[in-house]
């Protein structure tokens, strides 16, 4: 197995069409912060490559837009384009120039945007798909699917655009055709020559209806059996986050069929296909396992490799380890150097630890990917973990550039940057507020619904809690010193390690909410009563706020950095691991019990109460039988003896301390 030095995420790269919006903030934001963890945890290095999707005819359609004076002030406000950009585009000679021109200038815009919110991307490996360097790995994949048989031979009905003279997907998200009228999406489907469900619209020709006409077309075959097969086994070490999606995972795979994967090349952006030079590959067969080309990109951004090297041969020896070093080299024109670091790095980067996509994109591009993987790939590529996202909406409605309701980053965060003032922290620190929000707001199993006036008060005003909380904290070890341990110095380590656990335990399954409910709301209020009610030991607190910067660390990076810079300057980022010898049971409960008073009786007793009440209802056990009740410490012992227990009449009932266990038990005695 090859051991590699980066921890490597992915999210589905960007198509060039206009201003990021938040809900590329949440995908590049959980995408970061899963990143930032992994390598946090494991002492690696990061690698987060950057790209574009720019295959199909979007991109053709914005350059016909641009080039029209008919409301041309309203065409680029809504590219987010420059009168003066948009003439230095549109005054290159060729349309690849053109093309080349307008995704230059989205890589910009983006480029900005994403290193404002803090995402650690390795902007150097920047490629897009309309680059022939990445065309000639497409083409490679593709040549690999059919030395295994997956390139097949298709006939059937498929939508047509007579004035494009090629292909049409209908897709809900509508980025080939435009709809006439309503449309139900649950019934649209094609019954000989004619579309049922919704009547269509080219995107491209305004008014030209799509219509059904026969077609033999190339085919990526999905709906082969061994390979769906070969698919599932891998699939099945996947872990999935939220865990529900695995479930539907072997079903969609099993359901996929053989999909045509050739367009006309007339007025559209792809790679050549390496079948037919007068057809390109169309956007859903680029997609599948373009991650694995940002080391290549990357070298070629460094002048290392250049567009003569990437033959059939090099790609076989650096990804699939085939070949003789010498022969591939001197079939690239390369040097038997650089050929060697280009498959280092390759076994460097790869595979993706962790990989991002939207919902939507689990019926589609999710099990096209998979499979291509496993059938182009060696196992080891396959992602170990998947991270699937959810909807974004606006007060409950879907966002749209109709209805004015998007969310923009760039505005965000300029509102975020003269909103947000974090006690001596930067502004660039201050930025964190919309990754903390993003993170912090809503769990990945519901759909994340935005709202300005909750970004400012759980956004913005949630990570000032955390910082001043710290920083409050700090002020006062100055006067503290080290002194022997007294009770409530026992339970704030014991807390501390706890919630150690709990927000490592909640990371690990991607819930950044929960981390943050932990870290933020249940360790602040924590530390204010440490605080508030006692002389507070100098060495715990000071562990205890370095744990709390270096774990807020992945969702906020440029606030814990710079927290840790001012607060312990001699410190390391490290995540913190548990230390049993500073967990003490009963010097917690004892405290617990003294802050909350009548309130610990009640919870403890009415804890006891519902575990029994549940075992006498569903009858697993019964009048007269013995149960144990078991607890950690000998002081929750003592408080149970002195309240009232329902069933203790019914019952014969024994108290047990189990040193082992931290919550209650309840063991029926044989």
């Amino acid at each position: 197995m090859v051991l590699k030095k980066k921890y490597t995420a992915n999210v589905a790269y960007t198509t060039p069409s206009g201003r990021m919006h938040i809900g590329h903030g949440l995908g590049h934001t959980i995408s970061d912060v899963a990143l930032r963890y992994g390598a946090l945890r494991q002492g690696k290095d990061t690698f987060f490559g950057f790209g574009m999707h720019s295959t199909g005819k979007d991109i053709i359609k914005i350059l016909l837009k641009l080039g029209n004076e008919d409301q041309l002030s309203e065409t680029l406000k809504q590219y987010n384009i420059s009168r003066q950009r948009r003439d230095e585009i549109l005054s290159r000679n060729s349309l690849q120039d053109q093309v080349d021109g307008l995704v230059r200038e989205y890589q910009r815009q983006y480029q900005e945007v994403l290193e404002k919110l803090g995402v650690a991307m390795n902007y150097d490996s920047f490629f897009s798909t309309h680059q022939e360097a990445n065309q000639r790995y497409t083409q490679w994949t593709l040549r690999k699917l059919a030395e295994k048989g997956l390139i097949v031979e298709t006939e059937s009905d498929r939508p047509y655009c007579p004035r494009c003279d090629d292909i049409k997907h209908i897709d809900k998200d509508l980025s080939e055709v435009s709809v006439v009228g309503k449309v139900n999406w649950e019934e649209v489907r094609i019954e000989g020559d004619k579309i049922i469900g919704g009547d269509f619209e080219c995107r491209l020709h305004s008014g030209e209806r799509i219509i059904v006409r026969k077609r033999q077309e190339r085919a990526i075959n999905y709906g082969d059996l061994q390979m769906q097969q070969r698919t599932i086994e891998l699939a099945e070490r996947m872990e999935v986050f939220p865990r529900k999606y695995k479930a539907d995972l072997e079903g969609v795979i099993r359901t996929r069929l053989a999909k045509p994967f050739e367009r006309k090349a007339h007025e559209n952006v792809g790679a050549i296909s390496p079948f037919d030079e007068t057809k390109r590959v169309e956007a859903l067969s680029d997609s599948n396992v373009y991650m694995e080309f940002y080391a290549i990109s990357q070298l070629i951004n460094q002048r290392k490799l250049k567009l003569e090297n990437l033959t059939d041969s090099f790609f076989d020896y650096v990804y699939l380890g085939k070949g003789d070093a010498d022969i591939v080299a001197e079939e690239s024109i390369i040097s038997k150097e650089i050929l060697e670091e280009t498959k280092e790095q390759i076994n460097d980067i790869y595979p993706v630890d962790i990989s991002v996509a939207g919902f939507e994109h689990l019926s589609v591009h999710t099990p096209f990917s998979l499979f291509t993987h496993a059938a182009v790939f060696p196992e080891r590529y396959f992602f170990p973990q998947y991270i699937v996202t959810s909807h974004i909406t606006r007060d409950g409605e879907k966002m749209s550039k109709s209805k004015g309701n998007v969310v923009y980053l760039d505005e965000l965060l300029d509102l975020t940057k003269r909103e947000c003032k974090l006690e001596g922290l930067s502004e660039k620190a201050s930025l964190d507020a919309v990754r903390f929000f993003l993170s912090y707001y809503q769990s990945l199993d519901r759909d994340f619904d935005w709202n300005d006036d909750n970004f400012k008060s759980s956004g913005i005003r949630g990570i000032r809690r955390y910082v001043n909380g710290i920083i409050e904290a700090v002020k006062s070890l100055r006067d503290l010193e080290e002194r022997a341990l007294e009770p409530r110095d026992k339970w704030f380590l014991t807390f501390d390690q706890r919630t150690i656990r709990d927000i490592t335990e909640k990371m690990d399954e991607k819930d950044s909410r929960g981390a943050l409910v932990t870290l933020v709301d249940l360790r602040g209020k924590a530390l204010s009563s440490y605080l508030l009610f006692s002389n507070p030991n100098s060495k715990i607190l000071s562990d205890f706020l370095m744990n709390q910067i270096n774990m807020g660390y992945p969702v906020m990076p440029r606030v814990t950095d710079e927290l840790r810079k001012i607060c312990f300057p001699s410190s390391s980022l490290v995540w913190p691991s548990l230390n049993p010898k500073v967990i003490f049971p009963e010097e917690y409960e004892m405290v617990e019990h003294q802050m909350k008073g009548k309130g610990y009786e009640n919870n403890l007793s009415g804890e006891v109460n519902a575990l029994l009440g549940k075992m006498f209802g569903r009858r697993e056990i019964g009048m007269g039988e013995t149960a144990s009740i078991v607890v950690p410490t000998n002081h929750q012992i003592q408080v149970l003896l002195k309240q009232k227990i329902p069933l203790s009449s019914k019952l014969n009932l024994k108290f047990i301390v189990d040193s082992n266990i931290e919550e209650i038990e309840i063991r029926k005695e044989k």
